[in-house]
């Protein structure tokens, strides 16, 4: 998590620590709404950031395959087989 996104999530919780106790409905539930929004778009970050991790490491493992198999067929075409046949008449 980001340190200001950390930031706004602690304002937010301070903010609705505030209210809590008093009377007024309104300013909790604005509040309340705040917080769960900051931390929604926190969730979101982090998704789309693990996300992204796992796009990069499905490409590379591609890649390393695409390599081996590359190799592989590089292989069997230097392994020339000599060989001697007969005519049969």
């Amino acid at each position: 998590v980001k340190p200001e996104d950390k930031k706004a999530i602690e304002e937010k919780v301070e903010a609705l620590k505030k209210v809590k106790d008093g009377d007024d409905k309104a300013a909790i539930q604005k509040a309340a709404d705040e917080l769960a929004q900051t931390a929604q778009k926190v969730g979101a970050a982090m998704y789309q950031a693990a996300s992204q991790q796992t796009k990069e490491q499905k490409n590379e493992e591609t890649e390393k395959q695409r390599n081996k198999e590359t190799e592989e067929q590089k292989d069997k075409k230097d392994k020339t087989v000599e060989g001697e046949y007969e005519e049969v008449k």
